[in-house]
């Protein structure tokens, strides 16, 4: 919020971006002018942890267990950070730390590795090189949204999925790339699930982002495939834990399972099973 109000962003537009009220964003900006980079560090208090009542128990882990775009949010998978600031704006509960949450979702049996978060840069198998080019590109585009915002201009990635020289080497994708040069149509789970087109459909994506309709949009990635449109999520903390004294192997290893281990990411891409039986 800090850095977005840095740029001159109105409230109104973090509070969007942030999935949180415009009275938050007042907040925590006039907390920072206030006190400066020590209002950010999370605040330690004695005694218990905040407890919560059983119907909002029952309300956090039915949203937990549902996908954002059920509430007309516009990513897929929860974070930690994500939830419990939909939460707070939804008025579920008052105030939910992420460590809090985890701890009330463990007890619920509510696993975090199935309210999975952030899958960008999932990697291609055999393809370093491209895979490290492409997420670096990635970065840059977000780090050119913020130099470039003050001077009105915009900068977003776009990630084609398309039949190409390249993709034709990926086996359980060559029999219907060959079909498709036999002037045969990429099938409907080709073109949906996977979201494999040609790249001619990458257009669409390319004159909308440079029209003014999206004058607006900016530090984004946009995946375009067959007939997929897809935003990806920016990366974001899944698992937090602090130790006094800094961390030696065997107090990671004490803590693991206790605070990361039920957060680890999945690497790689999932297809559906039909096509990888082939």
């Amino acid at each position: 919020m800090i850095l977005l109000s840095a740029q001159r962003m109105p409230v109104a537009k973090i509070a969007d971006v942030t999935f949180t009220s415009a009275d938050r964003v007042r907040d925590v900006i006039h907390n920072f002018n206030r006190d400066g980079f020590a209002s950010l560090y999370p605040k330690y208090k004695g005694g218990r942890p905040k407890t919560f009542t059983l119907p909002e128990r029952r309300e956090i882990k039915k949203i937990a267990k549902s996908t954002p775009t059920e509430h007309d949010l516009p990513f897929s998978t929860w974070s930690l950070s994500k939830l419990a600031d939909f939460l707070v704006a939804e008025g579920v509960v008052d105030d939910i730390s992420h460590e809090g949450l985890r701890v009330l979702l463990r007890e619920e049996g509510v696993s975090f590795q199935k309210v999975k978060t952030w899958k960008a840069s999932r990697g291609n198998f055999g393809q370093t090189n491209y895979s490290g080019a492409k997420s670096g590109i990635v970065g840059m585009v977000r780090t050119w949204a913020m130099e470039l915002q003050r001077a009105g201009i915009t900068a977003n990635a776009v990630c084609p999925v398309a039949a190409t020289a390249m993709t034709e080497t990926v086996p359980f994708l060559a029999p219907y790339i060959e079909g498709m040069k036999n002037g045969e149509p990429l099938p409907d789970i080709i073109r949906r699930e996977v979201g494999l087109g040609t790249p001619e459909d990458a257009a669409g994506i390319i004159s909308f982002l440079a029209s003014d309709a999206a004058a607006e949009i900016t530090g984004q990635a946009f995946a375009v495939g067959g007939d997929r449109l897809a935003l990806w999520s920016h990366p974001d903390l899944t698992a937090v834990e602090y130790h006094d004294g800094g961390w030696s192997a065997d107090d990671i290893a004490a803590q693991w399972n206790g605070t990361f281990g039920d957060t680890v990411q999945s690497v790689g891409e999932e297809f559906p099973e039909e096509l990888m039986a082939k």
